[in-house]
C-alpha cells in the first residue's frame, strides 16, 4: 500500500480527538476512534487522551511534522457536569511535542451518572482555535452497596458526596401525624445501588411511644424503599435505619438528622387527662400516665391534677 501521513500543511486546520480508556485511534474513520470504552466505577482515576490531529484523524506527530505543528494548549472539561464532586488534576495541559497528545487525569469521579467530556483549543497564539472534541459518553459506575441512607421530609439525597449523603434539615413534625421515610442502599460515596446482597431493613426512632413501619427485605434489583412512621412524644428525637444482617450483609446505619434531632410538636388541645396520687403524666404515652395509685384513706382528702393533652397525651399549654 502507499504510506499516508497527516496533512499537516501550512493553513490545514487541526482537529482534537478525545480517546476515552478502552478506544484507540482509528485514523481516517469518520469519528477517529474504534472501540467500546471500558468500564469505570466511581472513585478510580482515569486517564482522558487529547489527541491533535488533521482533518481526517490522522495524528499529527513529529516527526514527520515540523517542530510545534502540533504544539496546543488544551482544555478538558465535562459537558453539563452532574458530578460536583468530580476532581481533575489539571484542567488545561500543553500537548507533547512528539505525539501531539496531552494526558488528562481524574483523579475519581463520585456520582454515578453518564458524562460526555469537551475538549478545546486554548492556545492564546491560535487565531483561530482548532476544531473541538466530544467524547463519547462515559459512564461512571457505583461500588458495591455499603451503607443504608435514611431521608426524612426535608432532607435529600446528595450521591457522590461521602458522609452524610444528604442535604437539608428534617422538617418538624406533628406528634401523633404519620410521616414517610425513604431508605436507601448505597455505596461508599451514596450512589444507589441496585445490585446487591438481599437483606432486611428496619427504620427505628427515639421515641419510645412511636408506631414504627414493619421491616422490609431490599431485594436484589431494588435500591429503596418506603417505610411509614407515626411519633407520638412531643420533643426532639432522631431516626435510625438498621440492617439487620440477617443475609450477612454489613450495611452502615443511617441517622436522621445527620446531626442534632428533629422538633416533634404537640398537637391541638384535644382532651383532658385526670392523675391522682401516685400517677405521673407522661408526653405520648397511649394512656397518657404512669405509675401504681396510691390507696387513700375514706374521708382524707387528697389532690387530683387535671391536664389539658393533644390526642397523644401531650401536654398543651393553656
Amino acid at each position: 500500500g502507499v504510506p499516508v501521513t497527516a496533512n499537516y500543511g501550512v493553513g490545514v486546520q487541526r482537529k482534537l480527538l478525545v480517546i476515552l480508556p478502552g478506544e484507540s485511534s482509528a485514523p481516517g474513520t469518520g469519528t477517529g476512534k474504534s472501540g467500546p470504552v471500558s468500564p469505570y466505577t466511581v472513585g478510580a482515576s482515569t486517564a482522558i487522551a487529547v489527541q491533535v490531529t488533521d482533518p481526517f484523524f490522522n495524528p499529527i506527530t513529529v516527526p514527520p511534522a515540523n517542530n510545534g505543528d502540533n504544539i496546543a494548549m488544551l482544555q478538558l472539561s465535562i459537558v453539563n457536569n452532574q458530578d460536583p464532586f468530580a476532581q481533575i488534576s489539571s484542567g488545561t495541559l500543553t500537548t507533547n511535542g512528539t505525539s501531539g497528545q496531552a494526558t488528562f487525569i481524574y483523579n475519581g469521579l463520585y456520582r454515578a451518572t453518564t458524562e460526555q467530556f469537551h475538549a478545546i483549543d486554548v492556545t492564546p497564539q491560535h487565531a483561530t482555535p482548532w476544531t473541538e472534541s466530544f467524547s463519547s459518553l462515559f459512564t461512571a459506575s457505583p461500588q458495591n452497596a455499603s451503607n443504608l441512607l435514611l431521608l426524612l421530609p426535608g432532607e435529600s439525597p446528595n450521591p457522590g458526596s461521602g458522609a452524610p449523603g444528604k442535604t437539608g434539615g428534617v422538617n418538624s413534625v406533628q406528634a401523633g401525624t404519620s410521616l414517610s421515610a425513604t431508605v436507601q442502599v448505597v455505596d461508599p460515596y451514596f450512589n444507589p445501588v441496585i445490585t446487591h446482597s438481599s437483606d432486611a431493613v428496619h427504620v427505628n426512632t427515639s421515641d419510645p411511644y412511636d408506631t414504627e413501619a414493619a421491616t422490609q427485605t431490599f431485594v436484589d434489583g431494588q435500591s429503596q424503599a418506603t417505610f411509614v412512621l407515626q411519633l407520638r412524644t412531643h420533643g426532639t428525637g432522631t431516626a435510625t435505619a438498621v440492617d439487620l444482617k440477617v443475609n450477612g450483609t454489613n450495611w452502615a446505619s443511617s441517622i436522621s438528622p445527620s446531626t442534632g434531632t428533629y422538633n416533634i410538636t404537640a398537637g391541638p388541645a384535644t382532651q383532658l387527662l385526670i392523675t391522682v396520687p401516685g400517677e405521673t403524666q407522661v408526653d405520648g404515652n397511649p394512656t397518657g400516665r404512669t405509675g401504681p395509685i396510691t390507696e387513700q384513706v375514706a374521708g382524707t382528702p387528697f389532690t387530683v391534677s387535671v391536664y389539658q393533652t393533644d390526642a397523644e397525651f401531650n401536654l398543651v399549654p393553656s
